[in-house]
């Protein structure tokens, strides 16, 4: 199965990281896969938060937070017919910030190693894309403070 892990440095606080990583509607600042985000349940990040995101205008997945212990780690999941995926957001101290942890598992619903062949090269691309939006996107000067 696909799986991408992008890890970055930021100089924000832990708190300032998990709060920008676990609000789901930012996602397509930096994740540009990502085209549309629209809450569905809740009002913003937190352990009842379900959000539809929408992929490249082909796709849409309502991810579902299932894990949340803030301001360390989320994990959510979205799941329809075709494709299941499993993502965690790790938010972990550093001496000069935090370290953030984005592991994404993709696969389709097909039996075997299918999964992996036709979606593999796809989610390279894909996810590289996204790790640099993060990187760029957790830089002090660019996360912007909830409600602005």
């Amino acid at each position: 199965m696909p799986r991408y892990v992008a890890v970055v440095e930021t100089p924000l606080s832990v708190s300032d990281a998990f709060a920008f990583m676990s609000d789901m509607r930012l996602y397509p600042s930096w994740d540009p896969s990502i085209v549309r985000a629209v809450q569905v349940v809740g009002t913003g990040p937190g352990p009842q938060a379900q959000v539809d995101l929408t992929f490249g205008g082909l796709a849409t997945l309502r991810y579902r937070v299932t894990g949340y212990v803030t301001p360390r780690e989320m994990v959510i999941e979205a799941r329809n017919r075709f494709v299941r995926s499993h993502d965690v957001v790790r938010v972990d101290p550093t001496p000069t910030g935090s370290r953030v942890t984005y592991d994404a598992e993709f696969r389709l619903n097909v039996p075997g190693p299918v999964s992996g062949i036709v979606l593999g090269p796809a989610f390279r691309v894909l996810s590289s894309g996204a790790a640099a939006g993060l990187r760029a996107a957790l830089r002090a000067d660019q996360v912007q403070p909830a409600g602005s």
